[in-house]
């Protein structure tokens, strides 16, 4: 199932919704399959100074405006 990652900042964090519905609050190592383009890729969602997620050895910022699509992976 794809949800959409939407910040949060009244709770500083990352929410998954399903078809526009609330589902669950993300937190850090929550594994994911991020949208890139047209494909989907496995990542760990951690937190330093700004949210982000682990691809591999490649670390990508998540921009608080922007909705994600992905597959939770828990």
């Amino acid at each position: 199932m794809v949800n959409e990652l939407r910040y949060r900042p009244s709770a500083k964090r990352w929410h998954a919704y399903r078809n526009g519905l609330y589902e669950c609050p993300l937190h850090c190592g929550n594994l994911l399959a991020i949208q890139i383009g047209d494909g989907y890729f496995p990542c760990r969602l951690e937190l330093d100074a700004d949210w982000y997620v682990e691809i591999g050895e490649t670390k990508l910022r998540l921009h608080p405006k922007t909705v994600y699509r992905a597959m939770l992976l828990f």
